[in-house]
């Protein structure tokens, strides 16, 4: 993607559009203004002459409103990343998979089963995939 945008253009019968994953919005966009962002997009960008100003214009105010800029997000990391060399040295003898939340036998002495206790989870009829 252009400069390290997170955008994808694409057009329709009815117009041409613009995906902002910063803001997670679909702009619809004149076909000049369409054509500047897909060679903006694909770094193929041409001489500043080759465009006119009103498009440059647009472009710029969409860049000051938040729009087809760098992404957000820097790193994306599961908060027990840095510890994984430490459990994996644990050597796990044993994981427990929860497959489904659904047991219809709903006993009495059941710690799901017990209304009282709001730390636990309650039956659903969740299940994994």
């Amino acid at each position: 993607m252009g400069k390290n945008c997170v955008i994808f253009s694409y057009q329709t019968p009815f117009g041409n559009y613009i995906y902002d994953a910063n803001h997670n919005e679909i702009l619809c966009v004149n076909s000049e203004l369409f054509e500047y962002i897909q060679d903006y997009e694909k770094n193929e960008l041409k001489k500043t002459e080759d465009y006119s100003p009103e498009i440059l214009q647009e472009f710029q105010e969409l860049q000051e409103f938040g729009y087809l800029l760098p992404p957000v997000v820097e790193k994306i990391e599961h908060p027990y990343t840095s510890m994984i060399g430490e459990l994996l040295e644990r050597k796990v003898e044993q994981v427990i998979l929860q497959v489904t939340q659904s047991c219809n036998l709903r006993c009495s002495y059941c710690i799901y089963s017990i209304d009282s206790n709001l730390g636990q989870r309650s039956h659903s009829n969740k299940h994994m995939t």
